[in-house]
């Protein structure tokens, strides 16, 4: 009897968690699906009515110039659609190509992308292409192109961005090591200069120096050789000889010269002349 009992317990228990979890699954079911559901068709419903010439367009981040990737969102320039093959590309792509299309270089008619195109265009941009009317295999294609054409540019674009960053990486780093050894340089060249202006002024000091001494040097060579020149101390000598032939004529004793007027020759008493002088001459002596 226990044991039946325990056991129907145990039934309902089991039959009671199991009801219990259904019933919060299909709360939880009915309260989660019905909210997102709501929402998913109101937000259909207003893209279905939405301007294409609007600039808050979800959806449409893939529309892109083929040509220079500019985003067709930021409404910055006109984009077109060319007809035969379908690539999408700007007004200023365009006119560089000379209205060819820049990507496959296809001389084709280019459609205006805004709410006047014709209906078989303007479904190719429609982000749900779920209607009767609408070829949903062209329509998906036509955007899966487009956005796998974005994504590889995107990829590029962050491949480019990762090697450049290492490339800046490694520049700064060489950056860093020229900066290094640009302060190491300037500190070494202040230095430099600081020896340089002090050799400078021991030159100047130097040079000052000898131009001194020499200055000197001449001035005492020019006092010496005003003192042993003989031209300038002639009449010194001369005064000397002077008072050396006075002593020596002083002690002489006897009659002087005679007046020159006796040496003067006389032709008619010429011997006598001759004789008194040596007489004369002979006295002198003696």
């Amino acid at each position: 009897m226990l044991q039946n009992e325990t056991n129907s317990e145990e039934e309902e228990g089991i039959w009671y968690t199991k009801l219990q979890k259904a019933k919060i699954k299909t709360f939880c079911k009915s309260y989660c699906e019905t909210p997102r559901i709501h929402f998913l068709n109101t937000l259909k419903h207003k893209i279905l009515q939405m301007d294409l010439s609007s600039k808050k367009v979800p959806f449409l981040e893939w529309i892109h110039c083929n040509s220079c990737y500019d985003l067709y969102v930021y409404k910055t320039r006109i984009f077109y659609l060319v007809a035969g093959c379908f690539h999408v590309l700007c007004v200023k792509c365009i006119r560089e190509s000379h209205y060819k299309c820049a990507v496959c270089n296809k001389a084709a008619r280019a459609c205006e992308i805004n709410n006047n195109m014709p209906p078989h265009l303007k479904n190719l941009f429609h982000p749900f292409a779920n209607e009767d009317d609408m070829n949903i295999f062209a329509i998906v294609q036509f955007q899966q192109r487009h956005q796998q054409r974005f994504r590889n540019y995107l990829d590029r674009m962050n491949r480019s961005l990762k090697e450049n960053k290492a490339v800046l990486l490694k520049r700064r780093d060489v950056a860093k090591t020229i900066y290094q050894q640009l302060r190491e340089t300037r500190a070494e060249r202040k230095q430099l200069e600081q020896r340089l202006l002090m050799v400078k002024k021991r030159y100047r000091e130097m040079e000052e120096k000898k131009s001194n001494q020499s200055a000197s040097h001449n001035e005492s060579s020019k006092l010496l050789a005003h003192a042993n020149d003989p031209r300038l101390n002639r009449p010194a000598l001369l005064k000397s000889t002077g008072e050396q032939m006075s002593v020596n004529l002083s002690g002489l004793k006897g009659p002087r010269m005679p007046p020159p007027a006796l040496f003067k020759p006389n032709v008619q008493n010429n011997s006598t002349a001759i004789a008194s002088f040596m007489q004369q001459s002979e006295s002198f002596v003696l």
